[in-house]
């Protein structure tokens, strides 16, 4: 089966725009107006934020990408061959639970020894982190990962909150394969959609009984089943794409900027059209074209392919680990004796290194270690089969 690395170029683009964010939002001016939509704040400012140049630092934008990308991926083997259930969750787990918990661990040890206090002249959003004490009901929440509450998911990390989706989406996802092989493009669409609106309006239902950030899962789930989709259909996707004329393709490619960036320029005090549903749905129309950009486009895949992008691609995963860990540790070790632009300067450069690191010492292993794992249990299901048969026979 073709690997698209592509995608892996689009997951680390996706993943730096992450950093971006993340790095941005430590300061007020940008936390502000990133939660205060009417507010003040300088033109340059509000131009970055309230623009389609928020492309360049649209994190939760990038998080329905990647939602994309592993609904699309997770998907192509099932459509080669039929695959057994657990050596499949086995590869999964390995692939993501191992390399989580390694970062998790990592960060309560830095917030445990570098922890500083409130930072002066630092946001809201960056200093609510690393405040309450480690204790045995957090670190089982975060051993469980699937059960990590919601009060929990970004305290010692940004990110978790996407890690918890993602691993409770992929033990169901194969039901999302059977689903999506089974239904036409049509009814697989009304699907998602369905999927979405019922976990959009079951947490505010569950809001009053903390359950809320469960069935937020289910909102993302329907996002998956698109990335599933279009992994269904590429063959036909593609030949739509191919017989694009270059002006259609620019203007497509132009929708999908958009599309994606379209939370934070259409009017934003219109808030019926700005639920957060609607954002999310719009941002994958224009998540999924630039999927299609990424695979069909000679001159994107070119892009793409270079070195440094692809190479960056393949530590995406472990750069959205460590990145937030290696802000928030040398701003609390550096604070008051380096300049703050300076510190999140070394933390970007720290973090690519780190990150590189991580990748080849952690994220590989693990993977090595699904593989064995997962042919080991394919070979026992395949031994139990054979001797039930000579049983019968």
């Amino acid at each position: 089966m073709r690997r698209f690395e592509e995608l892996d170029s689009l997951r680390g683009l996706a993943a730096l725009t992450v950093v971006f964010c993340h790095f941005l939002l430590i300061f007020p001016a940008m936390d502000y107006l990133y939660s205060n939509p009417d507010g003040e704040g300088s033109i340059w400012v509000k131009a970055l934020t309230y623009s389609p140049l928020h492309l360049l630092w649209g994190g939760h934008e990038a998080v329905i990408l990647f939602f994309l990308l592993s609904g699309f991926v997770l998907t192509l083997p099932f459509l080669k061959s039929k695959q057994a259930y657990i050596p499949y969750l086995i590869r999964r787990i390995c692939r993501i639970y191992l390399p989580y918990l390694i970062a998790v661990v990592i960060a309560l040890i830095a917030c445990v020894s570098l922890y500083s206090g409130v930072v002066s002249g630092l946001s809201e959003w960056f200093n609510i982190r690393w405040v309450d004490p480690i204790s045995i009901k957090a670190i089982l929440a975060h051993l469980s990962l699937i059960l990590l509450p919601g009060s929990m998911m970004n305290e010692y990390n940004a990110v978790l909150w996407t890690l918890v989706h993602e691993m409770r989406i992929s033990i169901i996802f194969p039901l999302v394969v059977f689903a999506v092989n089974r239904l036409s493009w049509r009814n697989s669409l009304i699907l998602a959609v369905l999927i979405s609106l019922a976990g959009f309006s079951g947490k505010y239902i569950a809001y009053p009984f903390h359950g809320n950030e469960l069935v937020t899962t289910l909102q993302y789930l329907g996002i998956f089943v698109v990335g599933s989709l279009l992994a269904k259909h590429k063959n036909t996707l593609q030949q739509f794409f191919m017989k694009l004329t270059a002006a259609k393709s620019a203007i497509l490619l132009v929708f999908a900027v958009l599309s994606y960036t379209y939370s934070w320029w259409f009017f934003y005090d219109i808030k019926i059209i700005h639920l957060e549903i609607i954002n999310d749905w719009i941002i994958t129309v224009g998540a999924s074209i630039f999927i299609l950009f990424a695979l069909y486009s000679k001159a994107f895949s070119r892009v793409l392919l270079v070195k440094p992008i692809h190479y960056l691609g393949r530590i995406s995963y472990s750069l959205y680990l460590y990145h937030f860990i290696v802000l928030i540790s040398l701003v609390h070790l550096f604070n008051g004796q380096l300049p703050i632009w300076l510190i999140t300067v070394l933390s970007f450069l720290a973090a690519l290194a780190i990150s590189s690191v991580a990748y080849h010492l952690i994220e590989l292993p693990a993977i090595r270690i699904g593989k064995h794992l997962s042919s080991y249990a394919k070979r026992k299901s395949t031994e139990k089969s054979l001797a039930q048969k000579r049983v019968l026979n």
